[in-house]
């Protein structure tokens, strides 16, 4: 998808889509010396560590000066590739003319529009120990008092396992990698590693089209050898892709959650996890604003208030 966002018109709020963007996507941030926002640390941080493609593009003022550049940038962008996707991220209903000439020659052209406002966006995906450090006073350093000398600090654990460090880094392909080894299927630990992170992108694909992403990047990856690797793994992936993984997934959320003792109901907290669970497909620095996002979009503005009281909680499962 190419995102080209008319930063006159939302600001920062396109972050929300940024959120879950993939390196296939890419963002044309049209801007000019009208355009109210200056971007903070943390956005920053996101920038660098998303993996969509980020392009800047200094607009003239005018009267609809910046609606008119980003349509013919959009229109350039057509000229050079026509099966990609398009959105106009803005409010300005005046793109919709230029959104329904492009659906009727054929190309998908959307207008979207991020919800929430900049800084209730970006508080939320901060997390919480990001703030604390943002807050703090700065402390004078006087001169050391009397008594007696502090224990020694005491030596970093050594570290774990390097499975274990994978699953701290990137959950689900971890876990998935874990599903293959303990499935004996007799394909090589590296050949493993390099399906467990094809299960990981496959989870972002319908349910009804996992095997065959599988089946296609197995192809790719491995060639002659992908229709004997396809009979020794078909049967875990089947297991993996379609319910179990997130069965276990939502269970462990969900312990989290209750160890919390926010008073927050069952029903809701079953449906946190749920919303935890699916985050956890997400890279690190994206899951904490998909879990408010999307309890938002169930209950409203009982949605944040539940996301305010579990927060701490949500970022131990999906942070920490």
């Amino acid at each position: 998808m190419v995102y080209l966002v008319d930063m006159e018109n939302v600001a920062l709020r396109w972050v929300f889509y940024l959120q879950t963007a993939t390196a296939e996507d890419e963002f044309l941030l049209f801007y000019s010396k009208n355009t109210t926002c200056s971007l903070t640390f943390p956005v920053v941080q996101m920038l660098f560590d998303s993996e969509a493609k980020i392009r800047c593009i200094p607009c003239y003022v005018g009267e609809n000066a910046m609606d008119f550049q980003l349509c013919s940038e959009l229109g350039f962008c057509i000229a050079g590739n026509k099966a990609a996707k398009y959105a106009i991220v803005s409010g300005d209903t005046g793109y919709d003319p230029v959104v329904k000439h492009w659906k009727d020659m054929g190309v998908f052209v959307e207008r979207m529009v991020p919800g929430g406002d900049s800084k209730e966006i970006i508080d939320a995906m901060t997390p919480d120990a990001t703030k604390a450090a943002l807050k703090s006073k700065k402390t004078t350093v006087g001169t050391k008092s009397a008594g007696p000398e502090p224990a020694a600090a005491p030596p970093p654990a050594a570290a774990k396992a390097t499975e274990e460090n994978m699953h701290n880094e990137k959950p689900i392909s971890a876990y998935f990698l874990k599903v293959l080894r303990e499935g004996n299927t007799g394909v090589p630990i590296p050949a493993l590693q390099a399906i467990s992170q094809m299960m990981e992108l496959s989870m972002k694909e319908p349910e009804s089209k996992r095997l065959g992403f599988m089946k296609q990047r197995l192809s790719q990856k491995f060639s002659g050898l992908t229709n004997q690797y396809w009979r020794k793994v078909e049967p875990v992936l089947r297991y993996a892709l379609f319910g179990q993984c997130k069965k276990e997934l939502t269970e462990e959320c969900l312990k989290t959650l209750h160890a919390a003792n926010t008073g927050v109901a069952e029903g809701i907290l079953k449906d946190v996890a749920a919303i935890m669970a699916d985050s956890k497909s997400l890279p690190k620095n994206r899951r904490m604003y998909n879990v408010y996002t999307e309890l938002y979009r169930k209950f409203k503005g009982p949605g944040r208030v539940c996301y305010q009281k579990l927060k701490p909680a949500i970022e131990k499962a999906m942070v920490a």
